[in-house]
């Protein structure tokens, strides 16, 4: 048995052992040529498809914060409303609150805002169409400094507090005497529960994913804030935060402005790999 095929080898003249070779080379050259190209395909894919849902969500959330801008600056513009709260500063009365809170009950229910303030020259909170809590709204006074400077309506950062513990941010709208419009005469925070919208469309994703997540930050100090609650690790929204020092960790290369389609391990850290924008 062996004799014959020893003489079957021998049979092959040397023409068809190269021709028999040269064969297996380009099958196997086909074979990583049409890995690497599915390979190349499927990650131009994957970013194709990552840069449509950031683009789809940046423009959702984009036109609702544009969109609470203009609510707060019809506001600013309402002649009967700023000379309303500057009746109702100069000599407060029950009548002059509920004509106020009346003009603005159909604002807060037509918009889903969670609550509205009407807010003093002292930046103190006169008036409010939803319930207090134990504590004071006091988060949105940066704003409000911003707000008067620029006379424009001014956004604050995602955020908690005492009088309003659930994750919101707010539009502050500040008012100016209609005889000069120079004077500073208070001004209408408009608050939104990140629960409402912001939060829902961060975590709807638009295709079948088991790990796909968007993810909302800040910097605060030298570490990321997490604004949003994680898909795969349930800490609530504002208190994971990383350092800044993990230069692989794209929402550190979001936050130093870095604009690219990195590979990055999971942020709960396992081996599955993800893309992500940073």
């Amino acid at each position: 048995m062996k004799n014959n095929r020893s003489n079957l080898m021998m049979n092959f003249s040397l023409w068809e052992k190269c021709l028999f070779l040269s064969v297996l080379i380009v099958f196997i050259g086909c074979g990583v040529w049409f890995f690497q190209t599915q390979h190349a395909f499927q990650h131009r894919s994957v970013e194709t498809n990552l840069l449509s849902i950031a683009r789809l969500k940046a423009k959702q959330i984009s036109e609702w914060r544009s969109e609470r801008i203009a609510n707060a600056e019809m506001l600013m513009h309402r002649s009967d409303l700023v000379a309303s709260v500057q009746r109702y500063f100069s000599t407060p009365s029950d009548h002059e609150a509920n004509e106020i809170l009346q003009r603005l009950l159909p604002v807060k229910q037509f918009y889903y805002f969670a609550n509205i303030l009407l807010v003093d020259p002292q930046q103190q909170v006169r008036l409010t169409l939803g319930p207090l809590g134990k504590g004071r709204f006091t988060e949105f006074m940066p704003a409000l400094d911003m707000a008067i400077q620029r006379r424009q309506p001014i956004w604050t950062p995602v955020h908690v507090e005492s009088a309003h513990s659930s994750p919101h941010l707010s539009v502050v709208a500040p008012l100016f005497s209609g005889e000069d419009t120079e004077t500073f005469i208070g001004a209408i925070v408009l608050i939104c529960d990140a629960e409402h919208f912001l939060f829902p469309i961060i975590k709807l994703w638009p295709t079948m994913s088991n790990t796909a997540e968007t993810l909302l930050i800040q910097r605060s100090g030298e570490n990321v804030l997490f604004l949003n609650e994680l898909r795969h690790q349930k800490n609530p929204a504002l208190t994971l935060q990383l350092p800044l020092s993990k230069k692989d960790l794209p929402a550190a290369m979001a936050i130093a402005g870095v604009k690219c389609i990195v590979a990055s391990f999971m942020i709960h850290n396992s081996l599955l790999k993800r893309w992500e924008i940073g």
